[in-house]
């Protein structure tokens, strides 16, 4: 009788990574429904995955995401690049929470808008009627991460993206009223005060309205790769005062990231 190469394990694991790549963000019981497999072992397998790194659970949603890029990927590279984000983003996001005690979010550039990736809401003592945002989108021009984002890309860059963004009526350039010099004046200040607040009339949700929010860019050895923001309710501050109380504490967990992840490339 020929020896089975197989080991039933890891095919299993193998099957819950490639739900994880195809359909995102999963619940336990949705991995469950998926692979029909029993929750007790799903538990178990992710538990490895998690502690090896592959996969991680999100401290603001409990669901699971791959760290890797996998064959069924629909953007592998992207992946890729976010679960190492994410995995060196979050202690200090943990951290700057504990010091604050306000919420921050990890966001990413993805196809012309930013993606929030991660978040310490669940985290903060202040849950203020802000359901979780995690894997929400926000416009790249007007949301403070994209600001913070766009500031450290080169004039050219910032031109390619508005113009490759223009029409959408989310996402597009044209949805902020602003001409392409003046955001280029805009993001020149924000390049050197190291942070960005939301454009004023920012618009995403009802959830969003009644919050400010302020960021600062995460960059590795190639560039910019990302933004930490920290949010409040409108009636607490103005932009101007918590700049004040926060922009050091906001910045300095930003600078910590972008050097672990330059030691890290």
């Amino acid at each position: 009788m020929a020896e089975s190469l197989e080991n039933r394990s890891l095919d299993r694991a193998i099957s819950l990574l490639e739900v994880l790549a195809r359909d995102g963000a999963c619940s336990l019981h949705q991995l469950h429904q998926r692979t029909s497999l029993p929750k007790s072992t799903i538990r178990r397998l992710m538990g490895t995955l998690t502690r090896r790194h592959l996969v991680r659970v999100g401290i603001s949603d409990g669901l699971f995401r791959p760290n890797i890029a996998l064959p069924w990927s629909a953007d592998r590279a992207h992946a890729a690049e976010t679960g190492r984000l994410v995995e060196t983003a979050l202690p200090h996001m943990v951290e700057l929470t504990r010091r604050v005690e306000w919420p921050s979010d990890l966001h990413v550039h993805q196809a012309g808008r930013m993606c929030i990736v991660e978040s310490t809401y669940s985290l903060s003592p202040f849950f203020i009627g802000r359901r979780d945002m995690v894997d929400l989108q926000v416009n790249l021009f007007s949301a403070a991460a994209g600001l913070a984002y766009l500031s450290l890309l080169d004039e050219a860059q910032v031109v390619a993206l508005t113009r490759n963004n223009r029409d959408h009526p989310l996402w597009g350039f044209d949805r902020i009223g602003l001409a392409e010099t003046m955001l280029l004046r805009e993001l020149a200040d924000i390049r050197s005060a190291g942070y960005a607040f939301r454009r004023p009339g920012f618009n995403c949700t009802a959830q969003s309205r009644p919050f400010y929010a302020m960021a600062a860019p995460i960059t590795d050895i190639h560039g910019v790769v990302g933004a930490l923001t920290l949010f409040w309710p409108k009636p607490y501050m103005t932009e101007d005062e918590f700049a004040r109380a926060y922009a050091a504490e906001l910045c300095g967990a930003a600078t910590a990231v972008s050097a672990e992840l330059a030691a890290l490339s």
